[in-house]
């Protein structure tokens, strides 16, 4: 996302720690418009920044409004030797997202189809910190047809909040605005993006962002492949950095702020679920 106030940011970090390798970062606008970068010659273990909107600019292309779209890493090594974040930044309003890269994979629990489309799918969770906090959807479509994406919003209960039909050109990329959350009476709900693709691979980039500009809220919206089955197991998850109680004045806080952890859970089963929280 780049605009008047967003800057956006792409880290790309070479994993190799023996080799250096070439990268090409490419970007695909909204509307499909293809710029090749400048090629990255990243040492072993390097990481280099490339400033999208100084990149734009260099190429022609000054944005009056904001402007969306997905970046391809192009390199030639027999695996993947990078890594790569962009980061979204809007100091005006004290709002950032990060976004990282992913390559073409198989979806789980899904063989090969011997012919014929694959319908993929994607869950993924949303809260509201305050009542105010709205959300968004980016649909990029990185295949070479246009895909037809359906989207479900739920509330903490399951029922249904808001249902989106959105046409997704080839490699073009297509807003949604989740206006549901603002009047939604509840606090969390659940989001399912679902496609059709004559394709084994996920050509569909979903991602997903909460903000309130009024109070500086910003937060990404998790996704995980929907499972086809699944049975009975055991899991534990674990989450690392909390932090509770007025601010370490180390970190450089503004003054007054206090910290609140909090996890959201969401049961994508058919069954419930007994969750027990460990601290």
């Amino acid at each position: 996302m780049v605009g008047t106030n967003f800057k956006s940011t792409i880290y790309v970090k070479n994993l190799v720690e023996t080799a250096a390798v070439k990268v090409t970062p490419i970007l695909y606008l909204s509307n499909g418009a293809r710029y090749v970068l400048a090629d990255l010659d990243l040492s072993p273990g390097a990481i280099q920044e490339v400033d999208v909107n100084a990149a734009l600019q260099k190429l022609g292309v000054t944005p009056t409004a904001m402007l969306t779209g997905y970046m391809e890493i192009h390199y030639q090594w027999p695996w993947v030797p990078i890594c790569a974040t962009i980061k979204d930044l809007d100091t005006a309003d004290s709002l950032i997202f990060y976004y990282g890269s992913r390559t073409p994979i198989q979806l789980p629990n899904q063989p090969l189809p011997a012919a014929g489309p694959l319908t993929n799918a994607v869950e993924g969770v949303w809260w509201k910190q305050e009542p105010g906090v709205t959300g968004f959807l980016a649909l990029s479509n990185t295949g070479g047809e246009s895909i037809s994406v359906q989207v479900d919003v739920s509330d903490n209960l399951g029922v249904a909040l808001a249902h989106h039909t959105v046409e997704v050109p080839s490699h073009q990329t297509v807003p949604v605005t989740l206006s549901e959350l603002d009047s939604a009476s509840a606090q969390q709900g659940g989001i399912r993006v679902a496609y059709t693709a004559n394709s084994h691979t996920s050509p569909v980039l979903i991602n997903g962002g909460l903000e309130d500009q009024s109070i500086g809220y910003s937060a990404v919206i998790p996704f995980v492949p929907a499972p086809s089955s699944a049975s009975a197991s055991k899991s534990t998850v674990a989450e690392l950095g909390m932090m509770t109680g007025p601010v370490d004045p180390m970190l450089h806080f503004p003054q007054g702020i206090i910290f609140t952890p909090y996890t959201v859970l969401r049961n994508i089963s058919s069954a419930p679920l007994t969750i027990a929280p460990t601290l």
